[in-house]
């Protein structure tokens, strides 16, 4: 799924399944399975498996919009050149702030084989993001945050009711990492 930014609207995944999608160097190359520019993601109750992007989000990459992910499961999922092995938030070039919102969600066995997030990666996101009731075990990271890697914060980030366990960073912060 990829939304054009010129027809950007809100989306939601609801009751799905994606499984061992790819985007190859030299293509799109983000987003294994899921990429979206400018519009709210939402995903509900879905399995995100084996999905595979040459650079950011192995699952999942959503840039300059908001992202809600609600009882969902992200399992083997990889980002070969860059962040977020399973998901991937982006605001660096936003002009309107964004929330990300994760809750009741399971990320195991995720990898970004040669950069930051293993799981989850979050850069420039705003206050109100949280993550609740939410297990992040077994990812990996080539640089730092095997769990979670979290990138100029715009305020405060919850994590509350969650396990982060079996996590692991070639450089730093096995389960989180966050750069200014």
């Amino acid at each position: 799924v990829s939304i054009d930014p010129v027809y950007a609207a809100d989306i939601t995944i609801a009751d799905s399944v994606l499984t061992n999608n790819v985007t190859p160097a030299g293509g799109g190359y983000d987003g294994g399975a899921v990429k979206a520019l400018y519009g709210a993601l939402t995903i509900t109750n879905s399995v995100f498996t084996d999905n595979y992007a040459s650079y950011d989000g192995g699952a999942v990459y959503s840039d300059q919009g908001s992202l809600s992910i609600q009882g969902s499961v992200f399992s083997g999922n990889q980002s070969a050149n860059g962040e977020g092995g399973a998901v991937f938030v982006d605001n660096t070039l936003g002009a309107n702030p964004i929330e990300a919102s994760i809750a009741s969600s399971t990320f195991s066995g995720n990898s970004s084989s040669d950069n930051d997030g293993g799981a989850i990666h979050l850069d420039s996101v705003e206050a109100g993001s949280l993550i609740v009731r939410t297990a992040v075990s077994g990812n990996s990271a080539g640089d730092d945050g095997g769990g979670l890697s979290v990138d100029e914060l715009q305020g405060l980030l919850t994590i509350s009711a969650s396990t982060f366990s079996g996590n692991s960073a070639d450089d730093a912060g096995g389960a989180l990492y966050h750069d200014e």
